[in-house]
């Protein structure tokens, strides 16, 4: 399996277990959304409480190049260990929600 492949199978594991982990509250459902084409990947939460319309992503990981980029991430999973399940290294997943400047900085410090 190419390395495309790979990463995009672990993707979708990933949000399909996320969205199987928990229930959602009553009135509201998870839904995931897989653009392959586009490779963008998204959990979202929709629905209602009471009269509030809700309509949240949770998280949206984007595969760019040879890396999926984590550019959004509303909850308390860390990922990183889901992803090493499936063989993609840390050095393979990158922190989109911090400035590229910041990135490297972190990065030089671990």
């Amino acid at each position: 399996m190419d390395t495309l492949n790979i990463l995009r199978n672990a993707v979708q594991h990933i949000l399909i277990e996320c969205a199987e982990y928990g229930k959602p509250p009553e009135g509201m459902k998870f839904e995931t959304v897989f653009d392959t084409q586009n490779d963008h990947y998204l959990w979202l939460i929709v629905g209602w409480d009471g009269n509030r319309r809700i309509y949240n992503c949770l998280i949206h990981l984007d595969i760019i190049g040879e890396q999926i980029w984590v550019q959004q991430n509303n909850t308390e999973f860390t990922l990183l260990e889901d992803f090493e399940r499936f063989g993609i290294s840390k050095h393979d997943i990158v922190n989109g929600m911090i400035h590229a400047n910041r990135r490297e900085m972190l990065e030089s410090v671990a």
